[in-house]
Parts: structure tokens; C-alpha cells; sequence
């Protein structure tokens, strides 16, 4: 029942941890990491560019790291343009809520 795909095993559960997790439940400590010798650097919550770098065949990572810093430099471009249109899409939006706050209070102040 262990699994080797990656750089974990799952270990086997004992009754109790099975009657746990049928209920919906979590059991901690369910898998047993075991190095693998592959080194993976990898960027979370990354669109629109390389965001992972392995030890290949051809090239283990430390003969990748010029790679792995300009892809670094490139995700750090993009979140930065995506902030700053976050923020500008935010900043619209307020000035969009002030206007029809200001609409508001006029009509109130026409009709009272």
C-alpha cells in the first residue's frame, strides 16, 4: 500500500486513522518523506512563464541556475504588472463607489 511516485511514501493506516478519515476526517502524519537525489526549485501562485526547474538527464539544476534566476526576475515582472493592475481596476472601482455615493446623497437631499 506505500506509495514511491515522488519525494513521499504513504504510509500505511492503522484501523483507528481509516475509521478517521471514512468519517471526513484528517489523520496527521500520513506520509513519510524519503529523499529522492532530484533537487526541484519551484515558484507557487505563478502564470505566464516557467515557474519549475528540475535536475534533468542532460542538466542537473546547478547547471540551470542562470535559467532559474531569469525565470525568477521574469515571474517577479508579471506579479508586479498584476498588482499594479489590481490596484489601478481598485482605484477605478472606489472612484466608481464615490460617484454613485455622491448621486445618492444628492437625490436624498432633493427629495427631503
Amino acid at each position: 500500500m506505500a506509495s514511491t511516485r515522488g519525494p513521499f511514501r504513504t504510509r500505511i493506516l492503522i484501523e483507528k486513522e481509516r475509521l478517521e478519515l471514512s468519517r471526513g476526517g484528517y489523520v496527521f502524519g500520513r506520509y513519510t518523506y524519503a529523499p529522492t537525489g532530484e533537487l526541484t526549485v519551484s515558484l507557487k501562485n505563478v502564470w505566464g512563464t516557467r515557474h519549475k526547474w528540475s535536475d534533468r538527464k542532460k542538466a542537473r539544476l546547478e547547471e540551470q541556475l542562470n535559467e532559474v534566476v531569469a525565470g525568477f526576475v521574469i515571474a517577479a515582472a508579471l506579479e508586479k504588472t498584476r498588482r499594479l493592475e489590481r490596484e489601478r481596476e481598485a482605484e477605478i472601482w472606489r472612484e466608481k463607489e464615490r460617484r454613485r455615493e455622491e448621486r445618492s446623497v444628492c437625490e436624498r437631499s432633493r427629495s427631503g
